[in-house]
């Protein structure tokens, strides 16, 4: 366990049993906290393995957090909140809104029964092309992600794009911001490749259909799209984005009668919309939106960026201040609490074994801003010889004051925020 990881458990247990999480709940009272899951799974010996992106929440802790919202919070429909932000109904105090993404199988065989058996509201965020038998192309990218590992998959991609990416995370929203058929042109090619094969039936097993999907509903619970193929709709072609978006609502409106007024954004990050998505969402019918960044919702909140607390697997303390939004804030206690202890204490320690003044001007600098290249370390410091300032900085890395990001051109070095 990472020391972050364990600081930040301890000032949540901190919050917790001291009684102090009462006064945020009461400073929150007139916000609606919108919490998000994705799976709701079995526990049994392959449950870490498909918690790889530790998404999925076991279902006998996913109802004792079901059993600590009903008790503390008022747990409204989805269409309550959405009439208070239109100004149509009053505005809801200690709210909850439960959230579902994907539309997995799991949600049907664990979440829909906890769901029931406590009489409390959910939405249901679906692909419906998922629905009816198609697997989304993001299922093969982790299937053979999880087959070539890290290093091989961002060669995989930089070949395919013909760019050098020297992070996954860039090679990645390329290829989600190509068109659907040029992204699954490329995954059949590197399973081709690398001999790889996914197994029969995968669309079946992991995705609810529609007479599942029309169960939900009948039952009362809500059920509303989550685009069509869970496409980057930011950043997809314009096209293929309205098409995702008005074909995704009226799959659900056909299928189910019934009207849909709220979305969730595929992937849920900051750059899962724009200003140009949020226009076809109205010109579509949609009232709402949601993404998946921390944060709380209040009479002010952007209809169309609305934010989700994301539940995770985690203790009860982690939970309850997961709830009241105070992850985000909690992440940066931790951040600074970090760089206190870690940072400034490790160049005061270094300050002493006799830096010369070129190096204690790079940490200088680096104090006010949040990198420095070897470049521009050579020229603040008046450093004539590149190998010179290289061998300034590697020992600074070396004594752990920074650390370098990158291994050849266009490395640049930051504080080491980490023991």
């Amino acid at each position: 366990m990472s020391l972050k990881l364990m600081v930040y458990r301890r000032l949540c247990s901190i919050i917790y049993y001291s009684g102090l999480l009462s006064v945020f709940k009461a400073l929150n009272r007139r916000k609606v906290r919108v919490l998000t899951y994705h799976r709701i799974d079995e526990v049994d010996a392959d449950f870490v393995a498909r918690n790889i992106l530790n998404i999925a929440v076991p279902r006998p802790l996913f109802e004792r957090q079901l059993d600590y919202l009903r008790k503390r919070y008022d747990v409204i429909p989805m269409a309550r909140f959405v009439a208070a932000l239109e100004g149509k109904a009053a505005w809801p105090e200690n709210a909850v809104v439960l959230t579902l993404d994907d539309g997995t199988k799991d949600n049907y065989r664990n979440a829909f029964p906890a769901l029931k058996e406590r009489g409390l509201p959910a939405t249901f965020f679906v692909v419906t092309n998922a629905a009816g038998g198609e697997l989304p192309d993001y299922y093969t990218y982790y299937f053979v992600f999880d087959r070539l590992g890290a290093e091989k998959m961002l060669a995989a991609l930089n070949q395919a794009l013909g760019k050098e990416h020297r992070e996954m995370f860039e090679a990645r929203l390329e290829f989600l911001s190509l068109g659907k058929a040029r992204r699954q042109e490329i995954l059949a090619g590197l399973c081709r490749e690398h001999g790889l094969k996914l197994p029969g039936g995968l669309c079946g097993k992991h995705f609810m259909d529609w007479n599942e999907l029309s169960v939900l509903h009948k039952s009362g619970l809500d059920v509303e799209p989550h685009s069509a193929s869970h496409a980057l709709l930011s950043r997809v072609p314009a096209e293929e984005a309205r098409t995702e978006i008005r074909e995704s609502k009226a799959a659900i409106e056909r299928r189910l009668g019934k009207k849909c007024g709220v979305l969730a954004y595929p992937f849920g990050w900051e750059r899962s919309w724009s200003p140009a998505i949020v226009g076809m969402l109205g010109d579509a019918g949609f009232q709402a939106a949601f993404l998946a960044v921390d944060g709380l919702n209040d009479e002010n909140s952007g209809r169309f960026t609305l934010k989700r607390c994301n539940a995770v697997p985690n203790s009860l303390p982690e939970f309850a201040c997961e709830v009241e939004g105070l992850r985000a804030e909690m992440n940066k206690i931790v951040k600074a609490l970090l760089f206190f202890r870690v940072t400034l204490y490790n160049r005061k320690e270094a300050e002493t074994r006799d830096l010369n003044e070129r190096q204690k001007r790079a940490l200088a600098y680096l104090e006010k801003n949040p990198a420095i290249t070897s470049k521009k370390y050579a020229k603040i410091a008046n450093i004539p010889s590149p190998p010179v300032a290289i061998a300034d900085l590697n020992k600074l890395v070396h004594l752990g004051v920074i650390k370098r990001i990158g291994k050849t051109r266009g490395a640049y070095y930051i504080l080491n925020q980490q023991p």
